[in-house]
């Protein structure tokens, strides 16, 4: 599902697709259940998007890119045929 959203979305997430297995299993897994990161991966709320060389994802563009993936995913849904396979 990641791969995916990053993959479907590299408009808004440009360069996450090739690390969106360590990004799920390093952050999203690991805050989820144990409220930390890991394999020296930080979220913070400076610098660049995602630092690769540093091993850091700036929380609030990550989030400002989510908000405009959601949007155009809801702006497909709503100018589709209710009985198309994005539905």
């Amino acid at each position: 599902m990641f791969k995916n959203l990053f993959k479907t979305n590299e408009e808004f997430f440009s360069g996450f697709h090739e690390i969106s297995k360590d990004i799920y299993k390093s952050i999203r897994c690991i805050i989820l259940h144990q409220s930390k990161t890991t394999n020296a991966w930080r979220v913070l709320r400076k610098d660049k998007h995602i630092d690769k060389t540093k091993f850091s994802i700036n929380a609030d563009l990550f989030l400002k890119s989510l908000d405009k993936s959601v949007n155009k995913y809801l702006g497909e849904l709503t100018h589709s045929d209710f009985n198309s396979k994005i539905w």
